[in-house]
């Protein structure tokens, strides 16, 4: 599987160029004309400024539907259905037709509306509870004004063109607001997917089927035109494709011969968890996957393919080998339990993924070598984080890391570089400062506009196919995304501290990230 990851801007006539991306969860964008999180539309205007700052990349965390009441990106109902969340109700022709926000909504729900806008952080319940609210005031109107017009035409059209995955997750949907989502409790006709108690449940069920439809038509309509409007100026979409999904999800009932529902996947026994680690999640049966042919894979990335061009596989160790836990008192293992068929496994699991465009792999953490020769003799760059890129206190110069790779200043689970370097005790500072064109600074010396550029142009330089900074980084700001390991109010709802056009409008942050992306330019 070869990489290209060839930039889409720059000279022409010399070869592939590396590029320079962002990260940022789509949640994070702030537009006046948001409702509190960022909306689809939005990348439109990000788009437009990350090309001018240097960028063709932006690189965003799952953006596939979450429950109520969860906040992480990464506890999906469905790993193809996009979040309502992310919709722009006030471009919406039937929201519109209702009269907009200041008729559509009620005084209570316009003081909600108010609140989450200005809010420093995303007030995801409130946010959704105003969304699902109005869609299904939108939907209502559609369902009786359609009828027999174009746009009733266009939404059948989707319909029918994404049936194979569409049909189950609206049927799901409307079954667990019904039972719940924990479908393994379902009543056994429609938990084992019996023809007769499915057709009868999506007769009983239709209206909610085709909301759950109607509002994937148009969060498929917003997408399609911000992915053309980010093409023209030069940008690509990226995704983070977790390797599996939530036990309760839609695709899980939907493929249960996919998964090994006897089991449940983990983390191995190590210095940090003497017992392990119980994930809760499934297990992929990986011998009716190869059956397939990686049948159900294939069919998620040709679905990612659609949406972003560049994926990151969020732990990608997962796909070579899967750590179970047992009910019944049998002992812990890895499927499969050997090296050589761990590699088989983990190379066709990966060829099966590359429907989904550019791929990149997080191997992050502790990760068999064996894991990481793979990747190289693939192509598939991982991950060069330039904190953790040390023997001991001794940092790797960035100009020696491998070409077949990213380079990044950190990870939505990290803390920001500012945070990083506030936490850092004098040796370590004296030991990254030893890195070339740091020699400079101080011991001492406080994270400043100077110091946050020196650390840029280190991952700017480097040779790595692919240069990827969190947005905070590249700007030098503070605010974590998430804390592994922890539940607070404050992971997964991070918001930029401006406006999408006072983003626009600092022109000297636009030149100096500007100047700065011409390292990427630069071969090896």
């Amino acid at each position: 599987m070869a990489m290209s990851l060839q930039a889409r801007d720059g000279e022409s006539g010399s070869g592939p160029k590396r590029r320079a991306g962002l990260v940022m969860p789509l949640f994070s964008l702030r537009s006046d004309a948001g409702w509190g999180v960022g909306e689809i539309p939005d990348l439109e205007a990000f788009s437009r400024w990350a090309a001018s700052a240097g960028f063709s990349a932006i690189m965003l965390l799952p953006f596939h539907e979450l429950w109520p009441g969860e906040t992480s990106p990464y506890g999906a109902v469905t790993a193809f259905a996009l979040d309502p969340a992310f919709l722009r109700i006030g471009d919406c022709e039937d929201f519109l037709a209702l009269g907009g926000e200041a008729e559509a909504l009620s005084a209570q729900e316009l003081h909600a509306l108010q609140s989450c806008r200005k809010a420093p952080s995303v007030q995801w319940q409130t946010v959704r509870a105003l969304k699902i609210a109005a869609l299904k005031r939108m939907f209502e109107r559609f369902s009786t004004t359609a009828v027999g017009t174009p746009r009733r035409h266009a939404f059948d059209s989707f319909c029918r063109a994404q049936a194979g995955w569409l049909d189950d997750y609206a049927l799901y949907h409307a079954l667990a607001t019904e039972h719940g989502p924990g479908w393994g409790q379902w009543p056994q006709p429609l938990r084992d997917r019996d023809p007769e108690a499915l057709a009868a449940a999506g007769q009983r069920l239709s209206e909610h089927v085709e909301f759950r439809k109607y509002v994937e038509w148009l969060l498929s309509d917003q997408w399609t035109h911000a992915q053309a409007q980010a093409e023209k100026v030069g940008v690509a979409f990226g995704g983070d494709l977790p390797f599996v999904v939530s036990r309760d999800a839609a695709d899980v009932w939907a493929n249960q011969a996919c998964f090994r529902l006897d089991l449940r996947l983990g983390a191995p026994p190590d210095d940090f968890s003497a017992e392990g680690q119980d994930w809760g999640l499934p297990v992929y049966d990986w011998d009716k996957l190869r059956q397939t042919d990686f049948a159900w894979m294939r069919a998620r990335a040709q679905r990612s393919n659609s949406l972003c061009t560049l994926w990151r596989i969020d732990h990608v160790v997962g796909l070579f080998r899967s750590y179970y836990q047992t009910s019944d008192g049998r002992p812990p293992g890895f499927l499969p339990p050997d090296e050589p068929s761990q590699i088989a496994q983990g190379r066709a699991a990966l060829h099966a993924l590359e429907a989904a465009g550019d791929v990149l792999a997080e191997d992050l953490g502790v990760i068999p070598e064996f894991v990481r020769t793979s990747l190289r003799q693939m192509k598939i760059p991982g991950f060069k984080v330039l904190r953790w890129e040390r023997d001991g206190l001794v940092h790797r110069d960035p100009a020696t890391w491998d070409p077949v790779s990213v380079a990044t200043t950190g990870t939505h689970d990290t803390d920001t570089q500012v945070e990083w370097w506030d936490t850092l005790k004098d040796n370590e500072r004296e030991a990254i400062l030893r890195l070339p064109g740091l020699e400079a600074f101080a011991v001492t010396t406080e994270f400043n506009d100077s110091l946050r550029d020196a650390l840029l142009r280190l991952v700017y330089a480097a040779p790595s196919s692919l240069m990827l900074v969190p947005f905070q980084d590249v700007l030098g700001l503070r605010g974590r995304v998430n804390l592994p390991g922890s539940v607070s109010e404050a992971n997964w709802t991070y918001r930029m501290p401006m406006t999408l056009a006072q983003l626009e409008a600092d022109t000297a942050s636009i030149r100096r990230l500007a100047d700065l992306a011409r390292l990427t330019h630069r071969f090896p």
